[in-house]
């Protein structure tokens, strides 16, 4: 998952985690944080995703 915080296009990732989460390294926490996907401040500052096939 890919946002936009304090630039242009992407400067945050995350990675999804399933049922609605996603876990990142939050710079206003200063610590990896499991986060709802539609929180407010992600929705908006959304730019996309990609999927790593496994295998």
């Amino acid at each position: 998952m890919f946002f936009t915080t304090y630039k242009a296009g992407p400067s945050h990732v995350g990675i999804y985690l399933g049922d609605g989460t996603f876990i990142h390294a939050s710079s206003a926490r200063k610590q990896v944080t499991v986060t709802p996907i539609d929180k407010a401040y992600y929705v908006k500052n959304w730019v996309g995703a990609r999927r790593i096939p496994s295998g």
